[in-house]
This record gives structure tokens, sequence and C-alpha cells, in this order.
């Protein structure tokens, strides 16, 4: 079976949708018939059990970027003889997250995910074609 995540890059409000995952099955002619439940196996990114999504080591705290104030982004402004010009750019101290760990998480070496095996059941149902596309709900990537 194969993986493949795809992310999607959706700008809404609230928490992001999380990524699609998905694994091709194969089946015989009998069980496109009749249809049939397979047992698939997948990894998928989830909460590390251990920092609970943090990134640091149990115990330690989490601080705030001091150099771009937990933004994640450096604004510079410079005035120019036509007015002022303001660029961005991420912050290399925290490489976005405006986050500084300083200790971090040894199952998940900071990321504060993890990629875990999982088993679901599907039920292909009788008269699929080849190539068609069964969707599971809330069976992808958590959200972010």
């Amino acid at each position: 079976m194969e993986e493949e995540q795809e992310e999607e890059k959706d700008k809404q409000i609230g928490p992001s949708k999380g990524a699609d995952l998905r694994s091709d099955v194969e089946i015989t002619f009998e069980e496109s018939y009749l249809g049939v439940r397979k047992q698939i196996s997948l990894y998928r990114e989830e909460v590390c059990d251990v920092c609970h999504g943090n990134g640091a080591k149990p115990g330690t705290k989490v601080d705030t970027c001091t150099v771009c104030g937990g933004t994640g982004q450096i604004r510079q402004v410079q005035s120019t003889l036509f007015g002022q010009m303001q660029t961005s750019r991420t912050c290399t101290t925290c490489g976005g997250t405006g986050k500084i760990i300083r200790e971090v998480c040894d199952k998940c070496k900071g990321k504060g995910k993890i990629k875990k095996q999982t088993k679901i059941s599907v039920n292909i149902p009788a008269g699929i074609d080849d190539g068609q596309t069964v969707v599971l709900r809330n069976e992808g990537a958590p959200r972010k």
C-alpha cells in the first residue's frame, strides 16, 4: 500500500483542516461486485502524548521569542525619498514559530507531533469501479 499526504493550504479563520491521507487498496473483481470490508494500515501524524504538542520536555516551559515578540515575523521599516517602505521576513531565531524551546521533548524532538501507524476498517461498497475514491471523514491527520 502506498500512503501519500496532501496538505491543503486554505486560508481560513479558526483552526485549519488536517491534512488528507491517501491509501491505494487492491481488491478482486468479486470483492468489487459484492462489496467488502477491508482493514488498512496508515501512518499519520498525531499530537505527541509526552509533550501534548508543545514540543518541550515535560516540566519545562516554552518561552516567547524575544526577537520577534512571539509573532514569528520581523518587520523592518525604512524611510526613503518616496516615503516609508516596510518589509517583513521570518524570524531566524525561532524559525517563524514565535516560541523558543530550551529543552526539547525526547519523543517528538520538539516537533509536537509523531508519526503513528493506525489500522482502520473501510467499507468498500458493491459496484465500485477501478480508480474510484472512497472518502472517510475524520480519519486524516489531526487539525493544526
